[in-house]
């Protein structure tokens, strides 16, 4: 529904290059490589793999730092364990 709007209303099927929404979006898309990355540690740690959750681990971390963001904190010691 985000790409609904104008005067008259109508659905934009082309973009809405412009629009105030997205530095929004810009904002939060590393939110979805985060989240991605926490995904695959799952996988790795349902697999019983833990080379790769190590690696994949380091990554996330690295990420973390090149983001200044993280939500980890919590997540981490579920995640780790």
């Amino acid at each position: 529904m985000d790409m609904y709007g104008g005067d008259p209303p109508k659905f934009h099927l082309f973009g809405m290059l412009g629009s105030p929404l997205i530095e929004e979006y810009a904002a939060d898309l590393w939110n979805y490589f985060y989240r991605a990355q926490l995904s695959f540690i799952g996988a790795a740690k349902a697999f019983r793999d833990k080379d790769l959750v190590d690696l994949l681990y380091s990554h996330v971390e690295s990420f973390e730092k090149a983001s200044g963001t993280t939500y980890q904190r919590d997540v981490r010691n579920n995640i780790k364990d």
